[in-house]
């Protein structure tokens, strides 16, 4: 009969004889129930993860930026979530935040224009009016809308300026066209004063001038063809008397 040899593990050896494994297989049962233990406890965090981001989402969502006044609530919601949830609410309460701010600025630029006479007030005003609507918001939204100034609001706030130095430019010009009509208008008021007072030979000299000054400078000058032509027929009209 062969001898038995039993060794420290879960083997025994037989002389003469193959060997034979004595595991019932209860390792393999623990892994296995590990496994499915963890991946319960995955699908579980997972889960919670997910639902502690819905309810940062819908808190973002639901929660009201501005008053009945019109002005803006700034409230830190997220000061009692959990970390999953502040992180989902967050970004969203910014965006809200900043479109608001941006309605607000944009608001105030609108008014201060109607309110200066010119674009270099605006551009110093401008100024004062949005440090005083950021100096306003509570230390720990400052660093939202102080994005919101240095972006949309700065950008809006130069294309009013720009709008307004483009306005003072047409109006400008708009003045500096009137005046010349204005001279040649006086001038043809001259010629006809002249031509009343017999004084032909100036009123001819006068009038060639004039009619020669306005073919080669007025369209230069800015005046359009119609200008032009009223002008010429002023100057006809007081020369022939």
């Amino acid at each position: 009969m062969a001898g038995v040899i039993k060794s420290k593990g879960n083997e025994i050896f037989t002389q003469g004889v193959r060997q034979v494994n004595t595991d019932t297989g209860s390792r393999f049962v623990t892994e296995a129930l590990q496994r499915a233990t963890n991946r319960i406890t995955d699908a579980t965090y997972a889960e919670a993860v997910k639902t502690e981001r819905e309810t940062g989402r819908q808190a973002a969502i639901t929660t009201p930026i501005k008053r009945v006044d019109g002005k803006i609530v700034f409230e830190d919601i997220t000061e009692d979530m959990s970390r999953v949830a502040r992180n989902a609410a967050l970004p969203i309460i910014q965006q809200n935040y900043a479109r608001e701010f941006k309605i607000d600025a944009d608001k105030a630029l609108v008014e201060l224009r109607t309110q200066v006479n010119t674009a270099e007030e605006f551009n110093q005003r401008s100024v004062q009016v949005l440090d005083g609507l950021l100096s306003a918001v509570p230390k720990e939204f400052q660093g939202v809308s102080r994005n919101v100034i240095q972006g949309s609001a700065a950008l809006s706030q130069n294309q009013h300026y720009s709008a307004m130095l483009l306005d003072e430019a047409r109006e400008q010009e708009r003045i500096r066209l009137e005046n010349l009509q204005l001279e040649y208008q006086d001038q043809a008021d001259m010629i006809g004063a002249l031509v009343v007072a017999g004084d032909i030979e100036t009123a001819d000299a006068m009038y060639d001038a004039y009619i020669t000054d306005l073919d080669e400078t007025g369209t230069e000058d800015g005046l359009t063809d119609a200008n032009i032509r009223a002008l010429k027929d002023l100057a006809v009209e007081n020369y022939m008397g």
